[in-house]
């Protein structure tokens, strides 16, 4: 019998333990998840050894890079205890566990409309001032595999469902079920139910109206109310290498500066697998948000109609890429589409221009693709100038990058 662990040992080359965990109830930036802590561990160590040592629990790991997550002694500080842990010799780092969310989780509702509620529309539309005109274009994304980790992707929506491999996986809850609905919970304890249902589905949707024949790799790493976790986003990024992504859409962020998902970036793009990032949605430059902000990312704001910075749009110099995040219709749940703004909406159209270049161009590094998608951006027009320099190379042009003469 192949069980889930079985499949993820399998395919992934290490095995997989998620029991499912408590999200955070504060509504800061960084979700400080109290008595938690993960630790990588020098190969051979025995997790629940370890833990055992130091009156922890493991509550999840991953055994080929041998990181675990620890339920610490509530009995004791934890500022106490994660000293003692990385005062150990078999502890390579170590670092205190943060939730990870959506960008449009902060301020929670993604949907254009002022009510919160989804905003029908009949059909999907690309935002104002992106320049791209999909019937000339000479690339689609064939064969690309695209891995977007978010609150799942509603597979049997017509706009996705032949463009959806079945190796998706959960990694909130430890199943296959990448469904993007809700679970009728406040998850997150911030008085709203299931508020971020459909923000996987929109930014799938997004990316195959750029690049229509990619194949969309749905990883849930986000709850119903947008909110996930280190460990999630983490591993989450590694099955998408190990499945065989080519790039990896990161619609969500925090503001904190993870060990685990920094190494689990430099695990995708050290095998050259394009990792793209939203800047976030607070109107700020600092704190920055990562992933964003980590090396090696490709790191998006949002620009409006007219290429000048979007109302919400964090900026700051680790930014590559702008792109219009405004009112883009995209695929929802139960076969609808709707309207949606936000930095999360702009990363979408940078990743399906990346899935272009690479049915053209598939041995390209990912450093190099990042810099195609900045030599060939188009120009801003900023009112303010406090932003200027924070916006990337420029706004995304996607006519401007495909060489179809190639």
């Amino acid at each position: 019998m192949i069980t889930l662990r079985n499949v993820l040992c399998w395919f992934a080359a290490f095995c997989l333990t998620l029991p499912a965990i408590a999200l955070a109830d504060d509504d800061e930036f960084n979700h400080l998840l109290p008595d938690q802590a993960i630790v990588q561990l020098s190969r051979g160590v025995d997790p629940n050894a370890f833990a055992s040592e130091h009156n922890a629990t493991v509550l999840r790991a991953l055994s080929g890079p041998n990181i675990a997550l620890l339920g610490l002694d509530s009995e004791r500080d934890d500022d106490e205890e994660l000293r003692a842990l990385l005062d150990d010799d078999d502890v390579l780092w170590g670092e205190q566990y943060f939730t990870d969310q959506a960008p449009e989780a902060r301020p929670r509702y993604f949907f254009t409309s002022t009510d919160g509620l989804p905003q029908i529309v009949d059909a999907p539309a690309l935002p104002e001032g992106l320049e791209f005109t999909p019937a000339s274009a000479c690339s689609t994304g064939a064969s690309v595999i695209v891995a977007v980790l978010d609150t799942g992707v509603d597979i049997s929506h017509p706009a996705l469902a032949d463009n959806v491999l079945p190796n998706g996986i959960n990694m909130l809850d430890a199943t296959y079920d990448v469904r993007d609905d809700g679970d009728n919970h406040d998850d997150d304890n911030d008085g709203q139910v299931d508020e971020m249902v459909g923000h996987g589905t929109h930014v799938a949707g997004s990316i195959l109206q750029i690049a229509p024949d990619a194949m969309i790799l749905p990883v849930k790493v986000l709850s119903s109310d947008g909110s996930g976790d280190t460990f999630s986003v983490m591993a989450g990024i590694i099955y998408a290498v190990e499945q065989g992504a080519q790039v990896i859409n990161l619609s969500l962020g925090s503001t904190h500066d993870s060990r685990a998902i920094q190494g689990a970036v430099d695990f995708a793009t050290n095998r050259d697998v394009i990792v793209v990032a939203a800047a976030g949605n607070g109107d700020r430059e600092n704190p920055v948000e990562y992933p964003a902000a980590f090396s090696g990312v490709i790191s998006v704001a949002s620009t409006t109609a007219n290429a000048d910075k979007a109302e919400y749009s964090n900026y700051h110099e680790t930014v590559d890429i702008s792109a219009p995040g405004n009112n883009l219709a995209s695929s929802f749940p139960e076969g609808r589409y709707t309207t949606a703004s936000g930095t999360s909406m702009s990363v979408p159209l940078v990743t399906g221009a990346a899935a272009l270049i690479l049915e053209r161009q598939p041995d390209l590094q990912s450093d190099q693709v990042a810099e195609l998608l900045k030599t060939s951006s188009g120009p801003l027009s900023l009112s303010n100038p406090i932003v200027d320099g924070k916006l990337g190379a420029g706004e995304l042009n996607i006519d401007s990058l495909l060489s179809c003469s190639l």
